[in-house]
């Protein structure tokens, strides 16, 4: 007996329960895509504030118009509808933020467009979900108040959920592009067991199932192959050979090569430094202040991950110990072990017996 005859069998009567685990999980995966797509519109375009406010406002404006829509569904095409919308809706937050970095690179001024595309298309799908989740389970419970108040309950625990997954398990451990696809998953996966529990009240079963089946290939094609596609589309914002590129729960970093050998560093899509010119700012940041007091045996770096100043610290041959503090230990990693980095700042962050490394050294308070 396979994994879904079981569920079937375990959940048969409780056509409701799965209804609710279905928006416990629309809930969660909702609000973690209007986070996503907030946020990558921030790191392409900058003000970060004006785009989660303008981005959100206009995504609850379309779930109200999507609300709206949703009355036109025939009663007999509700679960249809339903099943097609989470699939549609699996795809279009999947490919999102991929999506938007590429027209970034490839038509900037055509960019707002599509993005507002998506941000419309996926507002709408989510508003649709709570009202077309209400009629389902006005079949198994007809009593309105107790039909909206178990959806609405549900929806807004999902919401929670989706927002503490998003912030704690998610950012800090995927790349965004990678985050929008699993989080694709789950609406892929309400599709397709909302398909198989609800096959007898589904119209158009195999069509359906053709295309969650296309889609969920998609997914797994994309789930694989999306940290290659996000470094070929940046690729298309940058003039020089990307030859790294990486997001940490702090920021995204990403190295270019020039064809003469320059290497720059971008956090966040901004110039950090251009090995051939850095050394000036090193150079006079370090040893204005170095030249200013004759004792140099204790020196304290605050930030300076990519171990530049420390470079330039490290020529004092009476420094006997350095503490570099960076907040995030990724960079300082980095910087220690590129074999860019390491050339730029001469391995300085490998000189155990004066420099000692301190991550997230400062917190609030």
């Amino acid at each position: 007996m396979s994994f879904l005859q079981i569920l079937r069998q375990r959940l048969s009567g409780n056509e409701s329960r799965v209804l609710y685990l279905a928006m416990l999980t629309m809930g969660a995966s909702g609000l973690a895509f209007e986070y996503t797509l907030s946020k990558i519109s921030g790191d392409i375009l900058g003000n970060s504030v004006q785009q989660w406010a303008v981005i959100i406002g206009v995504m609850m404006f379309f779930m109200g118009i999507g609300s709206d829509v949703q009355k036109y569904v025939a009663e007999k095409n509700l679960f249809d509808a339903f099943v097609f919308l989470e699939t549609v809706l699996a795809l279009a937050g999947a490919l999102g933020p991929i999506v938007f970095i590429y027209i970034y690179g490839l038509f900037p001024f055509h960019f707002v467009l599509v993005q507002y595309f998506f941000i419309i298309a996926i507002g709408l799908i989510i508003g649709m979900e709570v009202p077309l989740v209400s009629r389902l389970n006005a079949r198994f419970l007809p009593e309105l108040r107790l039909n909206l108040a178990a959806v609405l309950k549900m929806d807004y625990i999902g919401a929670l959920l989706g927002a503490l997954a998003w912030i704690f398990l998610l950012v800090p451990n995927y790349e965004l592009s990678r985050v929008a696809f699993l989080i694709a998953f789950f609406n892929w996966g309400v599709a397709l067991i909302s398909l198989y529990f609800f096959r007898r009240q589904v119209v158009r079963g195999r069509l359906l199932a053709a295309v969650n089946l296309l889609v969920g290939l998609t997914l797994v094609v994309g789930f694989f192959n999306v940290d290659r596609w996000r470094i070929d589309a940046e690729q298309y914002l940058y003039r020089d050979r990307i030859v790294y590129s990486h997001t940490t729960p702090y920021q995204h970093i990403v190295l270019t090569e020039g064809r003469n050998g320059d290497i720059s560093c971008y956090i966040n899509g901004h110039l950090q430094f251009y090995s051939g010119d850095e050394f000036i700012y090193h150079e006079n940041l370090v040893h204005t202040v170095m030249n200013a007091t004759p004792v140099h045996a204790n020196v304290l770096i605050l930030g300076g991950g990519d171990g530049l100043a420390l470079r330039e610290v490290l020529k004092y041959k009476d420094v006997r110990r350095v503490t570099l503090c960076d907040l995030d230990p990724q960079m300082t990693q980095l910087a220690a072990e590129n074999p860019f980095f390491r050339g730029l700042n001469r391995d300085a962050l490998n000189d155990n017996e004066r420099v000692k490394v301190v991550e997230a050294a400062v917190s609030p308070g």
